[in-house]
Protein backbone atom coordinates (compact mmCIF):
# COMPACT_ATOMS: atom_id res chain seq x y z
CA UNK A 1 0.00 0.00 0.00
CA UNK A 2 3.19 2.27 0.59
CA UNK A 3 4.65 1.49 -2.93
CA UNK A 4 1.20 2.19 -4.36
CA UNK A 5 0.57 5.73 -2.30
CA UNK A 6 4.50 6.68 -3.62
CA UNK A 7 3.58 5.71 -7.55
CA UNK A 8 0.23 7.67 -7.21
CA UNK A 9 2.53 10.57 -6.31
CA UNK A 10 5.23 10.54 -8.56
CA UNK A 11 2.53 9.71 -11.54
CA UNK A 12 0.05 13.19 -10.30
CA UNK A 13 3.45 15.28 -10.46
CA UNK A 14 4.12 14.11 -14.28
CA UNK A 15 0.74 14.69 -15.21
CA UNK A 16 0.82 18.32 -13.42
CA UNK A 17 4.33 19.27 -15.20
CA UNK A 18 2.91 17.95 -18.65
CA UNK A 19 -0.43 20.06 -18.28
CA UNK A 20 1.48 23.57 -17.49
CA UNK A 21 4.06 22.83 -20.51
CA UNK A 22 0.60 21.98 -22.78
CA UNK A 23 -1.23 25.15 -21.58
CA UNK A 24 2.77 27.43 -22.26
CA UNK A 25 2.77 25.82 -25.58
CA UNK A 26 -1.08 25.89 -26.56
CA UNK A 27 -2.78 23.86 -28.69
CA UNK A 28 -3.33 25.68 -32.02
CA UNK A 29 -7.30 24.80 -31.93
CA UNK A 30 -9.03 27.34 -34.41
CA UNK A 31 -12.11 28.33 -32.79
CA UNK A 32 -12.20 32.14 -33.05
CA UNK A 33 -13.00 34.90 -35.59
CA UNK A 34 -11.52 38.23 -35.94
CA UNK A 35 -9.55 37.86 -33.12
CA UNK A 36 -6.27 36.07 -31.52
CA UNK A 37 -6.50 34.02 -28.60
CA UNK A 38 -5.51 30.76 -26.82
CA UNK A 39 -6.79 28.59 -29.94
CA UNK A 40 -7.91 31.08 -32.46
CA UNK A 41 -7.89 31.14 -35.82
CA UNK A 42 -7.48 33.47 -38.36
CA UNK A 43 -8.89 33.30 -42.06
CA UNK A 44 -9.86 35.88 -44.70
CA UNK A 45 -12.17 34.91 -48.20
CA UNK A 46 -11.72 36.84 -51.65
CA UNK A 47 -15.14 38.29 -50.38
CA UNK A 48 -13.95 39.39 -46.76
CA UNK A 49 -11.90 37.96 -43.81
CA UNK A 50 -11.64 36.76 -40.61
CA UNK A 51 -8.18 36.77 -38.65
CA UNK A 52 -7.16 35.08 -35.08
CA UNK A 53 -4.23 33.31 -33.98
CA UNK A 54 -3.30 30.94 -31.14
CA UNK A 55 -1.34 30.81 -28.03
CA UNK A 56 1.12 28.55 -29.36
CA UNK A 57 -0.07 27.95 -32.54
CA UNK A 58 -3.44 28.66 -33.82
CA UNK A 59 -4.68 29.64 -37.49
CA UNK A 60 -5.19 32.57 -39.56
CA UNK A 61 -5.73 32.49 -43.25
CA UNK A 62 -6.86 34.55 -46.15
CA UNK A 63 -8.54 33.27 -49.60
CA UNK A 64 -8.03 36.59 -51.93
CA UNK A 65 -8.64 35.28 -55.44
CA UNK A 66 -4.91 34.10 -55.62
CA UNK A 67 -2.66 31.50 -53.37
CA UNK A 68 -2.43 30.44 -49.45
CA UNK A 69 0.76 30.90 -47.05
CA UNK A 70 1.20 28.20 -44.44
CA UNK A 71 3.92 27.77 -42.03
CA UNK A 72 4.78 25.07 -39.83
CA UNK A 73 5.78 23.98 -35.88
CA UNK A 74 9.32 25.17 -37.08
CA UNK A 75 11.35 21.58 -37.60
CA UNK A 76 13.85 20.98 -39.75
CA UNK A 77 14.07 17.50 -42.11
CA UNK A 78 15.47 15.67 -39.23
CA UNK A 79 12.80 16.75 -36.76
CA UNK A 80 8.87 17.10 -36.37
CA UNK A 81 6.64 18.55 -34.24
CA UNK A 82 3.71 17.73 -32.40
CA UNK A 83 1.73 18.33 -36.05
CA UNK A 84 4.76 16.47 -38.10
CA UNK A 85 7.55 16.65 -40.29
CA UNK A 86 7.95 20.45 -41.20
CA UNK A 87 9.41 19.47 -44.75
CA UNK A 88 13.11 19.33 -45.89
CA UNK A 89 13.94 23.15 -45.83
CA UNK A 90 15.83 24.31 -42.95
CA UNK A 91 17.60 27.57 -41.16
CA UNK A 92 14.27 28.54 -40.10
CA UNK A 93 14.05 31.67 -36.97
CA UNK A 94 15.02 29.44 -33.75
CA UNK A 95 12.60 29.43 -30.97
CA UNK A 96 11.51 27.59 -27.60
CA UNK A 97 7.61 26.09 -27.93
CA UNK A 98 7.09 29.02 -30.79
CA UNK A 99 7.82 31.89 -28.76
CA UNK A 100 9.48 35.05 -30.60
CA UNK A 101 10.21 38.54 -29.95
CA UNK A 102 10.77 42.11 -31.82
CA UNK A 103 11.01 44.99 -29.31
CA UNK A 104 7.96 45.53 -28.16
CA UNK A 105 6.08 42.61 -30.12
CA UNK A 106 6.05 39.08 -28.49
CA UNK A 107 3.71 36.30 -28.91
CA UNK A 108 3.84 33.04 -30.64
CA UNK A 109 4.12 31.33 -33.90
CA UNK A 110 1.06 29.46 -35.07
CA UNK A 111 0.20 27.31 -38.42
CA UNK A 112 -3.41 27.55 -40.17
CA UNK A 113 -5.10 25.80 -43.25
CA UNK A 114 -8.26 25.96 -44.65
CA UNK A 115 -9.15 22.42 -43.99
CA UNK A 116 -8.43 22.48 -40.17
CA UNK A 117 -12.40 23.00 -38.46
CA UNK A 118 -15.11 24.51 -38.98
CA UNK A 119 -13.01 24.82 -42.46
CA UNK A 120 -14.18 23.11 -45.73
CA UNK A 121 -10.99 23.64 -48.01
CA UNK A 122 -7.95 20.72 -48.06
CA UNK A 123 -5.06 22.65 -48.37
CA UNK A 124 -2.76 21.29 -45.72
CA UNK A 125 0.62 22.22 -43.78
CA UNK A 126 2.78 20.75 -41.14
CA UNK A 127 3.47 21.21 -38.04
CA UNK A 128 0.30 21.63 -36.67
CA UNK A 129 2.19 24.42 -34.23
CA UNK A 130 5.42 25.19 -33.08
CA UNK A 131 5.42 23.46 -29.37
CA UNK A 132 7.58 20.92 -30.12
CA UNK A 133 10.42 22.01 -32.52
CA UNK A 134 12.14 25.08 -32.22
CA UNK A 135 12.66 26.39 -35.72
CA UNK A 136 9.78 28.17 -37.89
CA UNK A 137 9.51 26.12 -41.24
CA UNK A 138 6.70 24.52 -42.69
CA UNK A 139 5.47 22.11 -45.38
CA UNK A 140 2.41 20.97 -47.13
CA UNK A 141 -0.06 22.29 -50.40
CA UNK A 142 -2.22 24.96 -50.96
CA UNK A 143 -5.02 23.42 -52.69
CA UNK A 144 -6.90 24.16 -56.11
CA UNK A 145 -9.96 26.40 -56.06
CA UNK A 146 -12.16 24.69 -57.52
CA UNK A 147 -14.60 27.82 -58.91
CA UNK A 148 -14.06 31.36 -58.84
CA UNK A 149 -16.62 31.96 -56.21
CA UNK A 150 -14.47 29.57 -53.99
CA UNK A 151 -12.02 31.86 -52.19
CA UNK A 152 -13.71 31.82 -48.81
CA UNK A 153 -13.39 28.40 -48.34
CA UNK A 154 -10.49 27.97 -50.21
CA UNK A 155 -7.90 30.00 -49.06
CA UNK A 156 -4.29 28.06 -48.59
CA UNK A 157 -2.90 28.30 -45.09
CA UNK A 158 -1.08 30.30 -42.86
CA UNK A 159 2.11 30.39 -40.59
CA UNK A 160 1.23 33.41 -37.91
CA UNK A 161 2.79 35.19 -35.64
CA UNK A 162 1.20 36.92 -32.06
CA UNK A 163 1.88 40.17 -31.68
CA UNK A 164 1.04 40.96 -27.60
CA UNK A 165 1.23 38.18 -26.02
CA UNK A 166 2.77 36.52 -22.53
CA UNK A 167 5.52 33.74 -22.82
CA UNK A 168 3.25 31.95 -19.78
CA UNK A 169 -0.69 31.66 -18.67
CA UNK A 170 -3.12 33.33 -18.61
CA UNK A 171 -1.82 34.56 -22.07
CA UNK A 172 -4.15 35.08 -24.21
CA UNK A 173 -3.37 37.47 -26.89
CA UNK A 174 -4.04 41.02 -27.33
CA UNK A 175 -4.82 43.26 -29.76
CA UNK A 176 -1.97 46.39 -30.44
CA UNK A 177 -1.59 48.63 -33.03
CA UNK A 178 0.87 48.03 -35.73
CA UNK A 179 3.59 50.88 -36.32
CA UNK A 180 7.09 51.13 -38.10
CA UNK A 181 8.40 48.72 -40.87
CA UNK A 182 8.06 44.75 -41.12
CA UNK A 183 10.82 43.23 -41.80
CA UNK A 184 10.24 38.95 -43.18
CA UNK A 185 13.10 36.66 -44.31
CA UNK A 186 11.72 33.88 -46.32
CA UNK A 187 14.17 30.99 -47.53
CA UNK A 188 13.84 26.88 -48.59
CA UNK A 189 13.11 24.15 -50.86
CA UNK A 190 9.84 25.38 -52.10
CA UNK A 191 9.02 28.88 -52.23
CA UNK A 192 6.12 29.55 -53.98
CA UNK A 193 5.05 32.87 -55.67
CA UNK A 194 2.14 34.75 -54.37
CA UNK A 195 3.18 35.06 -50.73
CA UNK A 196 1.42 37.66 -48.57
CA UNK A 197 2.55 38.99 -45.22
CA UNK A 198 -1.25 40.30 -43.82
CA UNK A 199 -3.17 41.05 -40.67
CA UNK A 200 -6.94 41.37 -40.55
CA UNK A 201 -8.91 44.23 -39.20
CA UNK A 202 -12.67 43.92 -38.88
CA UNK A 203 -12.64 40.73 -41.26
CA UNK A 204 -10.92 42.34 -43.89
CA UNK A 205 -7.25 41.84 -45.13
CA UNK A 206 -4.46 44.15 -45.07
CA UNK A 207 -1.00 42.76 -47.18
CA UNK A 208 1.65 42.85 -49.76
CA UNK A 209 3.28 40.87 -50.90
CA UNK A 210 6.38 38.73 -50.53
CA UNK A 211 9.16 37.11 -52.22
CA UNK A 212 11.90 33.95 -51.39
CA UNK A 213 15.05 35.90 -49.61
CA UNK A 214 14.89 39.32 -47.49
CA UNK A 215 11.86 41.97 -47.45
CA UNK A 216 11.12 45.03 -45.84
CA UNK A 217 7.73 46.20 -45.94
CA UNK A 218 6.89 49.28 -44.32
CA UNK A 219 3.29 48.98 -42.51
CA UNK A 220 2.14 52.16 -44.51
CA UNK A 221 2.16 49.82 -47.21
CA UNK A 222 -0.18 47.49 -46.15
CA UNK A 223 -3.18 47.47 -48.76
CA UNK A 224 -6.66 46.64 -48.00
CA UNK A 225 -7.76 43.35 -50.20
CA UNK A 226 -4.05 44.03 -52.15
CA UNK A 227 -4.78 41.27 -54.87
CA UNK A 228 -6.87 44.23 -56.01
CA UNK A 229 -5.90 47.10 -57.02
CA UNK A 230 -7.05 51.03 -55.39
CA UNK A 231 -7.02 49.41 -51.75
CA UNK A 232 -6.69 51.57 -48.62
CA UNK A 233 -3.86 52.05 -46.81
CA UNK A 234 -3.43 50.00 -43.27
CA UNK A 235 -4.65 52.92 -40.84
CA UNK A 236 -3.09 51.78 -37.67
CA UNK A 237 -5.68 50.01 -35.99
CA UNK A 238 -5.56 47.86 -33.46
CA UNK A 239 -4.47 43.97 -34.50
CA UNK A 240 -3.57 40.59 -32.87
CA UNK A 241 -1.61 38.76 -34.90
CA UNK A 242 0.71 39.31 -38.46
CA UNK A 243 0.72 36.18 -41.31
CA UNK A 244 2.49 34.77 -43.89
CA UNK A 245 -0.01 33.40 -46.12
CA UNK A 246 0.42 30.95 -49.47
CA UNK A 247 -2.03 31.95 -51.89
CA UNK A 248 -4.27 29.57 -53.66
CA UNK A 249 -5.66 29.74 -57.44
CA UNK A 250 -7.92 28.12 -60.27
CA UNK A 251 -5.28 26.60 -61.61
CA UNK A 252 -3.63 24.21 -59.69
CA UNK A 253 -2.33 22.67 -56.37
CA UNK A 254 0.81 24.66 -54.94
CA UNK A 255 3.16 23.16 -52.60
CA UNK A 256 5.62 24.70 -50.91
CA UNK A 257 8.51 23.97 -47.98
CA UNK A 258 9.82 27.14 -46.28
CA UNK A 259 11.66 28.60 -43.50
CA UNK A 260 11.25 32.17 -41.83
CA UNK A 261 14.85 32.84 -41.06
CA UNK A 262 13.53 36.16 -39.38
CA UNK A 263 10.57 38.02 -38.57
CA UNK A 264 11.04 41.88 -36.56
CA UNK A 265 8.97 44.85 -36.45
CA UNK A 266 10.84 48.06 -35.45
Amino acid sequence: MALAGKTSIVLGTLLFAAGVFAACAGDGVDNGDNASGTGGKSTSGSGGSSSSSGSGGSSSSSGSGGSSSSSGSGGSSSSSGSGGSSGSSTGGITTVGGFHSSGTYKGYFWTSADSKAPGTGTSTITPADFSVTPKICASGTAAKVPSDTAYSTHWGTLVGWNLSQAEMPPNDPVKVALTGTISVGISGATVPSGLRIKVAVGGVDYCAPLTSGSNTVPVSSLKKECWLTGGATYGGEPVDAVAIQVTTNTTSATPFDFCVTSMSIQ
